[in-house]
């Protein structure tokens, strides 16, 4: 009876995504501190934060670590609800205060954390895994370690994406069914089992949508280097200080607060869009049917 074509069952849950995410632009704010999380922001924060400690020597190193622990405590907290936020957002029919969505986010937030940790340490091992080959490639460069490096590459590379495809899935699954991590761990794997070629054409789907996104705030980027490069040179050919200061301030503020609004955009439609996959998927009657593009287009239920 669900005789949507696969461009179509696509299209309808982009789009879907797309408006709830233009309509609920207070959630944002959660997209930001979630693409903390996903992007491994606070791994990269705590290698630097630790390096720059060891730099610093042991005099200045209490009172400094106890401040980053505080901090990165704080950011990894706040990335954790606001996955969860987010997810909460695109269940709900009509659109809740942030308030009750960070009330509602604290009684997933356990599992979410373990999920994240289990991807982090899984995705960090896997990398490890991964560079080993590069080693070698510095040390020799005969065609033959070439093949190598690149057959290893192109082994572990899907490794990693399929882990945080399932990682998001399975975060899904704990906050729509209060499930337990091992359970929503199980589920996604049933899932990517059962539409692993659907999955893959939608995160590439994703992946391009976002990349033509970042090639738009280069655009738009650049558009507003242009007001600032007149102001620039009129001010230094009049000499003024003041002038000089407030383009460089002004045009600084809007380009941080452009880029902050684009990846918290961007990161609330990207966990919009895997929460209306997710539930195509587990769907009794529509997720046992194949919605695949090229499943389809080979008439394959």
């Amino acid at each position: 009876m669900f005789k949507q074509k696969p461009t179509g069952i696509y299209r309808s849950i982009l789009l879907e995504a797309l408006e709830l995410t233009w309509k609920r632009k207070s959630l944002w704010v959660f997209g930001l501190f979630a693409g903390v999380i996903s992007t491994g922001g606070v791994m990269d924060i705590a290698i630097n934060s630790f390096h720059q400690l060891y730099v610093l020597g042991a005099t200045r190193v209490t009172s400094i670590f106890a401040l980053c622990i505080f901090v990165l405590i704080g950011v990894l907290v706040a990335g954790v609800l606001s996955q969860t936020a987010l997810i909460l957002n695109s269940k709900s029919v009509t659109e809740k205060h942030p308030h009750h969505l960070r009330k509602e986010a604290l009684e997933h937030f356990w599992s979410v954390f373990v999920l994240d940790v289990l991807t982090k340490l899984s995705t960090a091992i896997l990398i490890s895994i991964a560079s080993l080959p590069f080693i070698l490639w510095m040390t020799s460069t005969t065609p033959q370690v070439f093949w190598i490096v690149f057959a290893h590459t192109l082994f572990f590379l899907p490794l990693i994406i399929i882990l945080n495809i399932l990682s998001i899935l399975a975060i899904i699954d704990v906050v729509d069914h209060n499930t337990k991590p091992l359970d929503a761990i199980a589920t996604a794997l049933r899932l990517f089992r059962s539409h692993w070629i659907a999955t893959f054409e939608f995160g590439l789907i994703l992946f391009f949508l976002v990349l033509v996104s970042g090639v738009g705030l280069v655009v738009i980027s650049g558009l507003l280097l242009v007001p600032y490069a007149i102001i620039y040179t009129s001010a230094l050919f009049t000499g003024s200080i003041t002038l000089f200061f407030a383009s460089n301030i002004i045009f600084g503020i809007m380009l941080f607060t452009l880029i902050l609004v684009f990846a918290g955009a961007i990161v609330t439609f990207q966990y919009t869009a895997w929460h209306r996959f997710y539930q195509r998927a587990i769907h009794k009657r529509l997720g046992s049917k194949a919605f695949s593009k090229i499943l389809r287009a080979l008439h394959i239920s």
